[in-house]
């Protein structure tokens, strides 16, 4: 697709199941990408007593994983919840 757009989804993906998730967007991402991840804890609390949140970690642990899988364009914008970046497909 010309733009993939992933909006407060990749904070709730299984830890292990990560670079599946990732590898399957970059295949799918033919020019530019829009995402948005949350970095702290979520409100829901899942069934089993995890934070609806299974990844809590800050841009600077999944910059590595972006830049594998695209270039990074234009300024990260961080805030107290997380982050927005702006990719472009290597």
């Amino acid at each position: 697709y010309d733009l993939v757009v992933c909006v407060d989804v990749l904070e709730h993906i299984e830890p292990e199941l990560l670079n599946n998730v990732l590898d399957q967007m970059k295949g799918e991402t033919s020019k530019y990408g829009f995402f948005t991840v949350a970095t702290g804890p979520a409100i829901k609390i899942l069934r089993d007593g995890r934070n609806a949140h299974l990844i809590q970690q800050p841009f600077e642990w999944w910059k590595p994983k972006l830049e594998e899988r695209w270039e990074l364009i234009g300024d990260v914008h961080e805030d107290d919840h997380g982050f927005k970046i702006i990719v472009k497909a290597k």
